[in-house]
Order: structure tokens, then C-alpha cells, then sequence
């Protein structure tokens, strides 16, 4: 059977049938003899063709039935004659290559196991790149002698305040740029002055536009651990967490040396004019706090911290109110080391000076004039045959920060 020849044939009788009709209604008479036998013939075959095309639409409808569901079809063998539409080219390919990476990656950040990093850790520090896993493995001519710390290893092994920067920072729940490149950045400072009334008559127009008078930059610099040096024999000890061993300390000796420059760039910063003068070159007063928590202009009025030397810090501990209260206290219960002046944190470092003349033994700082940037991906080295240290290997911990302040975002608390 012509299933096509079928519709055709179908059709045209059914056309001649309609023009039959339309002759016989325009001329007002019925159907002559002969006429009304070939019409009965033509209803007859159109009836049969009818019935082969509902027969065949039944058949099609088993077979794709057949293919859903070959147990349950009217006949099974019909999925056999049904062709499907073929995938383009490379689809499956690309697909698999999707779920592969969606499974891998989460929000463009790779999941790494702690342990297994800890595991490969230490076979690199025993072997270097031969037993280091790619993924670990620092791309460059230099693969032997290096490897990068994936974030999330790293992270939960530093802590929060790893330096006095990172817990000022920590106190108002702010954080650290973060930027996978180490090219400079400079930010404006908009230096907002007060408006006025609006005058609403014609052609009155008063423009008070935000001046940029100060900016902060942000240029990179290499902070290094420094390297630290291990026996080969204590290295090849099988049951050794070398990993848990050595990275916090690489890292925190690294987020130290950051704070140690942090504070001598500001110390000696001829820009930064504001200061308080305390009382002695020996101590201050509660009234020299007070002129030090105020000084800085209104727009840097929040979320100041205070930084005060280890001895300035003590002898802040010792300033009591008249009825022997302290005037340095906790004001939150989860965080009882962490000690406010009027509301002002205060924190301690050891990288300002003690007491002496004219030393800048306190700063007063506020974050909005201040940025701190982590840069890039930190990386370990790995030291080896080096003559001056037999039978040993050395690590060192690089990181590529960066940090910038709007000079009137800071003022100096300095002894006569």
C-alpha cells in the first residue's frame, strides 16, 4: 500500500463528489440513475481508504508505544522499525564534559580535600615533584621547587586575627580584598562636604560636586614566612603530618611580617599630621584617650580601632575611673580578651614602640579610609642540596598582599 498515493486518491474523490453536488443543487433536481450509482461507488472507495488510514495510524501508534514501553505494547517487534532522531555530532562528548566540571567546580572555586592535600603535602615534602599530585603543582619552570596552597586547605588553618590588621578588620565584620591578580590598584576618596537648601526659583542652580581629595593605593608587595629548615630523617617518617606541622606556622610568621610593615610604613608616614600629645614620655591620661578617640574628622568617625603598644597598652589597663573602674572594658561576652575605650576597640602590637621621647606609641585608625588586599594564590617553596645544610629541606611561604590608607584616616598618639 501507497499510503500517499492513497491520500491522493482520497482526495480527488472526494473533490469530484463536492463538484457532483454543486451541480445538482444549482440546477434544483436530484441525482439521475447514474449518477447517484457513481456517487454510491466513490463514498464506497473513500470509505475503504478510509479505514487502511485509520489502520495505519493505529500501527504507528502501537510501534511508538513499543519503543516507551516494549513490555506493555501491542507488539514489541514494532519498536524495531521505528528510527529516532540521531544526537549531533560531539553532544555526548560535550555533555560529559559539563557534568565533569559541574562536579569539580562550585561557583568557579575547586573542592579540595584536607586530607588528601595533607597526604600529597608531605609526599612532596619528602620528594619533590614526583610524588605531587598536577593539581597541587605550581606551573612554572620552577615546578619542583614550589606549591601552591589551594584556598580552601588554607584558609581554615590561619587564624582569623592572624595579624593585629586582620582582627580589626574581624571586630566590624569586614574582610580583605580579595584579587587573583597583582597589578596595582588605586581607589578614590570622596571627600564629602555639606549641601544646602534647595533654592526653588528659576534658573537657580547650586553644583556641589564630591571632591576627590585623597586617595588610597594599593600596590603589591611579596611577604615571605621565611625559610625553615627539617632533617631529611624526620621528613621520611612515614607517620608524620608534615602538613599540620609546618604550614600554620609558615603562615602566621608570614601574616606577621605583613603586620610588621604595616606599622613601620605608618610610623613613618610624614602625612599622617594629626596627633595627640600624652601627658609624659612615660604614660598618658584618660583625657589624652579621649582627645585621640576624637580627633579624626566626622567621616572617619566609624569604625575606628585603636592599635596601642604592648607598654601602652598595660598601662591603658591601669587607667582606673575614680571609684577604681577600668576605664578599658569587654563589652561583648564571647569575646571577653577584647577590651573598647568609650565604645572604641582597642588592640595591641608589638611592632610599635615602647615608651621614650617622642614616640609614637598609639594610632587611631578607622576602616573606612583603609583597605587591605590578599592578592593572587599563596605558595610554598621547597628548598633542597643545599651545601650550607646537609641532609636537610627548607620551606618558605610566599603571599602577595597589598595595603593602602587615606591619611586623614589615621591620627598618632605620641609622647613629648
Amino acid at each position: 500500500m501507497d499510503i500517499k498515493a492513497l491520500r491522493t486518491e482520497f482526495t480527488t474523490l472526494q473533490t469530484a463528489q463536492q463538484t457532483a453536488l454543486d451541480a445538482v443543487a444549482a440546477a434544483k433536481r436530484d441525482f439521475t440513475a447514474d449518477e447517484k450509482t457513481a456517487s454510491e461507488k466513490s463514498f464506497g472507495r473513500m470509505t475503504e481508504i478510509k479505514n487502511v488510514l485509520e489502520h495505519q495510524k493505529k500501527l504507528a501508534e502501537s510501534s511508538f508505544s513499543a519503543l516507551k514501553d516494549p513490555e506493555n505494547a501491542t507488539d514489541p517487534a514494532a519498536a524495531d522499525k521505528i528510527e529516532t532522531q540521531t544526537s549531533p555530532p560531539g553532544q555526548a562528548e560535550q555533555a560529559a564534559v559539563e557534568i565533569r566540571v559541574g562536579q569539580t567546580f562550585e561557583n568557579g572555586r575547586k573542592k579540595i580535600s584536607r586530607a588528601e592535600f595533607a597526604k600529597h603535602f608531605s609526599a612532596w615534602a619528602r620528594e619533590g615533584r614526583s610524588a605531587m599530585a598536577q593539581k597541587f603543582a605550581t606551573i612554572t619552570s620552577a615546578t619542583d621547587g614550589n606549591l601552591l596552597l589551594p584556598t580552601e586547605v588554607d584558609e581554615p588553618i590561619i587564624p582569623q586575627a592572624a595579624n593585629t590588621i586582620r582582627e580589626a578588620l574581624s571586630i566590624y565584620g569586614q574582610k580583605a580584598m580579595q584579587t587573583p591578580t597583582t597589578r596595582n590598584i588605586t581607589l578614590p576618596v570622596a571627600d564629602a562636604s555639606a549641601g544646602g537648601v534647595v533654592a526653588e526659583s528659576a534658573g537657580a542652580e547650586t553644583e556641589n560636586e564630591p571632591a576627590l581629595t585623597a586617595s588610597i593605593s594599593l600596590p603589591v608587595s611579596t611577604y615571605q614566612s621565611g625559610s625553615t629548615w627539617f632533617s631529611n630523617k624526620e621528613l621520611m617518617a612515614v607517620d608524620f603530618d608534615f602538613m599540620s606541622a609546618i604550614l600554620p606556622a609558615l603562615a602566621y610568621s608570614k601574616e606577621l611580617g605583613l603586620e610588621s610593615a604595616f606599622f613601620t610604613a605608618i610610623i613613618a608616614d610624614a602625612g599622617i599630621t594629626q596627633t595627640v600629645a600624652a601627658a609624659t614620655d612615660g604614660g598618658f591620661t584618660y583625657p589624652n584617650l579621649v582627645a585621640l578617640n576624637r580627633i579624626l574628622p566626622k567621616r572617619y568617625n566609624a569604625l575606628k580601632v585603636i592599635f596601642l603598644s604592648k607598654d601602652a597598652y598595660t598601662a591603658a589597663e591601669n587607667l582606673v575611673t575614680t571609684t577604681g573602674y577600668p576605664i578599658l572594658n569587654a563589652l561583648d561576652p564571647q569575646k571577653s580578651s577584647l577590651k573598647y575605650f568609650n565604645g572604641t576597640p582597642v588592640l595591641w602590637t608589638d611592632y610599635l614602640p615602647t615608651f621614650g621621647v617622642a614616640a609614637k606609641i598609639g594610632f587611631v585608625m578607622s576602616l573606612v579610609g583603609f583597605r587591605l588586599r590578599d592578592c593572587g594564590q599563596e605558595q610554598v617553596q621547597r628548598y633542597t642540596q643545599y651545601p650550607g645544610r646537609p641532609a636537610q629541606t627548607g620551606f618558605n611561604l610566599y603571599g602577595y598582599h597589598a595595603y593602602g590608607y587615606a591619611s586623614a584616616a589615621l591620627a598618632s598618639l605620641k609622647t613629648p
